[in-house]
């Protein structure tokens, strides 16, 4: 586990917010939802929708699996 000053060094090395660091490792829906968000803001808008129906559809299939 590292510290809170090695957190820092692996920001700055990486260019981004030690809580950037903390979000991309998290297993929180919330954290991994900010991730997607931000993969998201990269796509055009008909990708964007072509990407959540994959997600929303692949997230029904794993939620409710057929016995």
């Amino acid at each position: 586990m590292p510290t809170i000053v090695r957190l820092a060094e692996l920001a700055q090395l990486f260019d981004c917010d030690i809580a950037e660091l903390l979000r991309e490792s998290s297993n929180r829906p919330t954290d991994q939802g900010v991730v997607l968000a931000q993969h998201l803001g990269r796509l055009n808008t008909a990708d964007r929708s072509m990407l959540l129906e994959l997600i929303e559809k692949l997230s029904d299939r794993l939620a409710n699996p057929i016995a």
